[in-house]
């Protein structure tokens, strides 16, 4: 058993997260740990990491977070401005997401737009509560669109002006709605010009949308139901890029 001693300001950034990056802690203190780890196996197979080993500190075993990352499929990245480490998918500076700075021009049917958690709006009223949304196959998002469709389609605008290149999101039914007997169909217009569809029924994984929007001056969401007693849908983390 290998015992060391480190300065723990520099654990999170170098040691938990290997070649990410690392900042040093204004509050540092010198703790043992102990290199006892001998193998970690990731769907059976053995993944040991050859650099920046795991060790246990307190009764806690403390792996590379950059191993994790890249042993679960995902990207990862250290932001030092902000002291976060973000896993999977990332904002960006040139992203706006729905809800935030882009609010709705039109809408129809039941329908809500989230940020961070935040209700912008619900039915025509501004709600200030902590909401969060989970998918059919159990992702929770706390930037989402939820639309409604029945015996009439359920239709929201937002602005683009000319602004935006790229419209990003997820589509799929919500954790409510998974076992559903309906088709939800969501149509994506610029202006008047269709950019994308897609017809979703109960069993259907998330689909990713990555369509272009360049020169449009507004984008158009219509869903639709195959069934008279209605069904929703959400395109989670919707953003726009520059």
């Amino acid at each position: 058993m290998k015992k060391f001693r480190f300065m723990s300001g520099f654990i999170v950034g170098g040691l938990l997260f290997g070649s990410v990056g690392a900042y040093a802690a204004t509050n540092s203190k010198m703790i043992e740990v102990f290199f006892n780890v001998n193998d970690i196996k990731v769907n059976k197979i053995s993944k040991m990491p050859k650099d920046n080993q795991p060790f246990i500190y307190n009764g806690s075993t403390y792996v590379p977070l950059r191993f994790v990352a890249d042993a679960l499929g995902q990207p990862a990245k250290w932001v030092p401005e902000t002291r976060t480490i973000l896993i999977g998918d990332t904002e960006t500076e040139n992203e706006y997401y729905l809800g935030d700075n882009i609010k709705p021009m039109n809408y129809k049917n039941s329908f809500m737009t989230v940020f961070q958690g935040k209700i912008d709006e619900y039915n025509g009223y501004i709600v200030n509560a902590n909401y969060f949304a989970t998918d059919n196959v159990n992702n929770k998002y706390e930037n989402f669109l939820i639309m409604g469709a029945g015996e009439t389609s359920g239709v929201t605008e937002f602005p683009l002006n000319g602004q935006y290149k790229k419209f990003k999101a997820k589509f799929s039914l919500p954790d409510a709605h998974k076992g559903t007997e309906a088709t939800a169909t969501l149509e994506i217009k610029g202006d008047d010009k269709v950019l994308w569809t897609k017809s979703i029924k109960a069993g259907d994984f998330p689909t990713d949308i990555d369509v272009d929007v360049k020169n449009f001056n507004k984008i158009t969401f219509t869903l639709t139901s195959s069934e008279s007693n209605g069904v929703s849908a959400g395109l989670y983390n919707a953003r726009l890029t520059k």
